[in-house]
């Protein structure tokens, strides 16, 4: 669940801030609570160049 809300708050960052990612992977913290987590943000284009793919992962920073 903590790692959806992470997830989703990049996701919703992104909308609100209305960022235009660009194009590639990058990797920060994400932490909630006292889980230390780490997301990957991947960006990709789509055939419409008015649109972007964006793909965010989570992982237990722990490991």
């Amino acid at each position: 669940m903590m790692a959806t809300w992470s997830a989703e708050n990049r996701l919703t960052q992104i909308h609100l801030g209305n960022e235009w990612p660009e194009i590639g992977n990058c990797f920060f913290d994400c932490q909630q609570d006292d889980l230390q987590m780490r997301c990957e943000e991947r960006v990709l284009g789509t055939p419409n160049p008015y649109f972007r793919r964006v793909e965010v992962l989570v992982f237990d920073n722990s490991r």
